[in-house]
């Protein structure tokens, strides 16, 4: 006479694995890690063309002045800028201390 059944075991080792899933463990930490290294492995990379990278160099520092510029120039560079992205982000690095 069988004790533990086919459907017995699959039943516990559903609820072990239900249970190693919230209770976040290491490995399965580790094993969800190693599943997203392989996935940005082998998948390809797909380039936009709804991106718009702004360049802000010293010409332009000295045209607008130095950052925070005024509204009025945000604007210009949205209006501008606006029909070639989807979005525009303000990517900035304070490189100098800022002036008085």
């Amino acid at each position: 006479m069988k004790i533990i059944t086919h459907w017995a075991l699959a039943f516990i080792t559903a609820a072990l694995l239900v249970f190693a899933h919230y209770n976040d463990s290491s490995v399965v930490q580790t094993i969800r890690l190693k599943q997203f290294d392989l996935l940005q492995q082998t998948d390809t990379p797909v380039t936009s063309t709804d991106i718009v990278v702004v360049e802000i160099d010293e010409q332009t520092i000295a045209e607008y002045g130095q950052w925070p510029w005024k509204r009025d120039v945000l604007a210009y560079f949205v209006w501008r800028y606006e029909k070639q992205a989807l979005a525009l982000l303000y990517c900035l690095c304070y490189s100098v201390k800022k002036i008085d």
